[in-house]
């Protein structure tokens, strides 16, 4: 059975925050200047190169497997990633 587009996107926001540990507070943290919509924008844009991570201040490794994902992939962690900047957005840490 094949997942609807919402249980995609929820199992990957899952994964980035139990799999790669990528918690609200780390993102508060280290994703405070937009690096989380500007890599959801590069994922989906056409323009992926693995030298975009830098400018992220994101692992290598794990970036390039990400640009390497089919766009159906891509659009689900690009909207996994929207979530996440969501979650960092209203944390109250940001306040």
């Amino acid at each position: 059975m094949q997942l609807s587009t919402l249980a995609l996107i929820t199992k990957e926001r899952i994964e980035q925050l139990t799999k790669h540990g990528r918690t609200v507070a780390l993102d508060v943290e280290q994703n405070k200047d937009g690096q989380l919509r500007q890599a959801a924008i590069r994922l989906l844009d056409g323009q992926r190169h693995v030298q975009d991570c830098y400018e992220f201040g994101w692992d290598r490794t794990i970036w390039k497997k990400m640009i390497a994902k089919t766009y159906d992939e891509r659009l689900v962690i690009a909207a996994a990633l929207l979530a996440a900047e969501r979650d960092r957005f209203i944390h109250p840490l940001t306040k």
